[in-house]
């Protein structure tokens, strides 16, 4: 019985733990690892942030991504993000770019799990 107990606390605190962390951003994603030569990619996403209040309105975030095809085991890319302060007076401005390599293990579908190595380089 011991056990059982214990398994049943661990399984409420991690749902309360679920329950409670935030939600996620609108420019995080999960990508498929995968290489095809010659192909460009060009993906803008966003979040906006609205409220009644002019000292918490107009949050925002912005990622842009570039991206290539090299061979069909490398795909490299830019990543620009830019950003805007909650409040009155912000503007829109650049935080940082990325730039990132993808180098696939395997075909599609070849292996039970989807092997690739990311390499941030900058």
């Amino acid at each position: 019985m011991p056990w059982s107990l214990a398994i049943r606390t661990l399984t409420f605190a991690i749902l309360v733990l679920a329950a409670a962390s935030p939600c996620a951003l609108a420019d995080f994603k999960v990508k498929q690892p995968d290489a095809e030569a010659g192909e460009f990619e060009i993906e803008t996403v966003g979040s906006y942030g609205r409220s009644g209040n002019p000292d918490t309105n107009n949050e925002q975030s912005f990622v842009h991504e570039l991206e290539y095809g090299v061979s069909n085991w490398w795909r490299t890319g830019l990543e620009f993000e830019t950003g805007r302060d909650a409040g009155p007076n912000n503007h829109l401005k650049f935080n940082q770019m990325t730039w990132e390599n993808w180098f696939v293990l395997g075909e599609r579908g070849e292996y039970w799990m989807k092997s690739w190595v990311p390499v941030p380089s900058i």
